[in-house]
């Protein structure tokens, strides 16, 4: 799977928005599924996240100018379906891992 620019995401849809936010951060970003799991009512992919930190990456707390450094980082989506389709689409991952192959580290407390 190749995570490709779309249009902006609803103001509901977490997923859409950080994925719009690492649009601008990582312009050769990929996604490879390791493996999924599920059932006609969810559905479950481990994700391994790959990309050249090229523009300025937002977080809530700060930006992260581009280093040119490679990440690779472990997520997970988490998928509840209704009539065949993605009804709520949850993704879990660690921003601290961004930050240390990034060499930044989060501000303090």
């Amino acid at each position: 799977m190749v995570w490709k620019k779309t249009r902006s995401a609803p103001r509901h849809d977490a997923p859409g928005r950080r994925k719009k936010s690492f649009d601008g951060s990582f312009s050769d970003m990929r996604i490879e599924v390791v493996r999924t799991v599920g059932s006609d009512e969810y559905e479950s992919a481990e994700l391994l996240s790959t990309g050249t930190h090229d523009g300025t990456l937002r977080f809530p707390d700060g930006e992260i100018p581009a280093t040119g450094r490679t990440v690779n980082v472990p997520l997970c989506w988490f998928a509840e379906i209704t009539d065949g389709k993605i009804a709520r689409l949850r993704d879990y991952y660690n921003p601290g891992t961004f930050r240390t192959q990034l060499g930044a580290t989060p501000p303090a407390p």
